[in-house]
């Protein structure tokens, strides 16, 4: 039997995702700045990158990161994604 996973992936503005929050605290800029370093080196925006990716590059855990896109969701600066694997 041979099983379908899905790679829950991210389609992420930096230059927007800031916009997403009234008064962005430390957690929202470590995050931003770690979303523009990753696109500025992949040469990619929007950025698309796994969650798990994400967390094993950032200092915030993956609960902290969903809080965030959460509410970067509603802006249109994150958008999710997923692509099947198996």
């Amino acid at each position: 039997m041979k099983f379908q996973t899905s790679i829950e992936t991210w389609a992420i503005q930096p230059h927007r995702f800031l916009q997403a929050f009234r008064q962005p605290g430390n957690q929202e800029h470590q995050l931003w700045s770690e979303l523009c370093r990753i696109s500025l080196e992949r040469k990619q925006d929007p950025l698309k990158i796994s969650m798990e990716e994400l967390v094993s590059l950032s200092q915030l855990d993956e609960g902290q990161i969903r809080e965030l896109f959460s509410m970067a969701v509603r802006n249109g600066s994150v958008e999710k994604h997923s692509s099947d694997n198996g």
